[in-house]
């Protein structure tokens, strides 16, 4: 059981962030999140560019099949919700900044948990690299959010 068998267990996660990019288009946020971050902490050699395509290459497939079903079936290449509330400016982020503030004040214990998490686990060099991957899908989910405006469809 060597390094070259590694990639083979990226199969199931591939398959569930799959699932997500089929029920969310948006989904492939954290394929393209977790791809860059196994490139980082591979250092992009062979053995993290093996892995990062045996993990994206069934989002990939989901995602351009339900992007081709759309495109069939209702004539449009993204969700009726990303034409209405993709519209960013200034004041989209900040409604997105305020939505962000305001759901995150009821967790602010969970919060402060998560956090005790990381810094014991970087402080005791246990589980880094899941700490930075959750991490960087955290962060990126929440600059997405900040983006679109948050998440009210008004």
């Amino acid at each position: 059981e060597g390094m070259d068998q590694r990639p083979r267990l990226l199969w199931l996660p591939g398959f569930l962030l799959a699932l997500l990019c089929l029920t969310r288009l948006d989904g492939a946020l954290f394929t393209i999140t977790a791809v860059v971050v196994i490139l980082i902490l591979g250092g992009a050699t062979r053995e993290a560019w093996r892995k990062a395509f045996t993990l994206a290459a069934l989002p990939i497939l989901f995602t351009i099949l339900q992007i081709a079903f759309r495109r069939t079936y209702y004539g449009e290449w993204v969700p009726n919700t990303a034409l209405v509330k993709f519209t960013p400016s200034f004041k989209h982020a900040l409604d997105g900044w305020h939505y962000i503030r305001a759901g995150a004040l009821p967790f602010l214990p969970l919060i402060a948990v998560a956090t005790a998490s990381v810094v014991i686990s970087f402080w005791k060099k246990f589980m880094r690299a899941r700490m930075v991957l959750l991490g960087a899908m955290l962060l990126a989910w929440t600059a997405y959010v900040i983006v679109i405006g948050g998440g009210d469809t008004r």
